[in-house]
């Protein structure tokens, strides 16, 4: 139940958390082994999210889930035991520290401390219906209603023209596109800018490279995006950035992907990114999409309003 202040702020009233439908969703990774799959998806009855884990090559634990499922996994556990009415900032800490905490579990809580490359991370975009708002922290993206919402990280545009400019320059000396899927030369050139990345993960500080994602040393200070849901708004759809661009419905979303994929495989030109639909892969990366409806925001009346004007107000709408 949601709890929101009387009047005097002394006492308080439950009232009913928002009704959500899940209209559809979808959820895929690139490999075709599903435990490969590093996205995650939590329906509950205070929350919803789309979790995506982080892909770390540099890292292996020892019971062989890739780094990206087990953060994933950990923060899917902790969205279950949040609060429902807690806000933005204290949860996105709370399940920082579900990370933090399977760190200190392992005894390995400094050796990531002072290893980043070490870490497990993940990025979440989340809707509270409680509070109807939609937080986000690192990149996943989210459509309310038609707005489009992205975190997209600068360090990634960067890595993304490096690699679009090297495989360009190789199609320019004569190299094919399927040859470069079988060897992706920009991806190569990138690959220590990817782990060099890293440095300013969870970063406080003025560099325009900084980012901020759950790893279990998320800062108290740190950005997170909160978007409060206007009482008009019934439809909200989350995603992680395994999509080029959103749409409205789920059909829509992937013919666009297919698009994209068909045209230009190797993600270098309409849409860039760090890789490409390599032999064997199903995309260039994990996807999931929820779509919710929701119901409509509560009334509002000044108080003392009676039911008589709460009637009269209604029928001239």
């Amino acid at each position: 139940m949601c709890r929101e202040p009387t009047r005097s702020g002394t006492a308080q009233q439950a009232r009913s958390v928002p009704r959500a439908d899940i209209l559809e969703q979808f959820i895929e990774g690139k490999l075709p082994s599903a435990d490969r799959c590093e996205d995650a998806l939590y329906s509950g009855d205070s929350f919803i999210a789309v979790i995506d884990g982080a892909t770390n090559t540099e890292t292996v634990y020892d019971d062989g889930r890739r780094p990206g499922r087990i953060a994933a996994e950990l923060l899917t556990s902790a969205l279950a035991g949040l609060d429902p009415q807690v806000d933005a900032r204290s949860a996105v800490l709370s399940l920082d520290r579900a990370i933090a905490d399977w760190y200190r579990k392992r005894g390995i809580l400094d050796q990531v401390r002072h290893d980043v490359q070490a870490r497990i991370s993940a990025s979440a975009v989340i809707l509270s219906l409680c509070r109807r708002e939609v937080w986000m922290i690192g990149d996943c993206q989210a459509l309310i209603e038609d707005r489009h919402i992205t975190n997209h990280k600068r360090t990634d545009s960067l890595m993304e023209e490096v690699r679009a400019f090297v495989n360009e320059s190789e199609l320019a000396a004569g190299a094919t596109i399927d040859q470069l899927l079988r060897d992706d030369t920009g991806r190569a050139v990138i690959d220590e800018l990817i782990r060099r990345q890293r440095y300013f993960q969870n970063r406080i500080g003025e560099s325009p490279y900084n980012y901020f994602v759950l790893d279990g040393f998320l800062p108290d200070i740190a950005p997170i995006l909160v978007h409060a849901l206007p009482d008009a708004v019934t439809t909200v759809v989350l995603a992680s950035d395994g999509y080029p661009r959103l749409r409205p419905t789920l059909q829509e979303t992937e013919a666009e992907l297919e698009r994209i994929l068909t045209r230009d495989p190797l993600l270098c030109g309409e849409f860039k990114s760090t890789k490409g639909v390599y032999p064997g892969n199903r995309s260039f990366d994990d996807r999931t999409y929820i779509r919710i409806r929701l119901s409509a925001g509560p009334e509002k009346f000044p108080p003392g309003k009676t039911a008589s004007a709460r009637r009269r107000q209604r029928r001239q709408q």
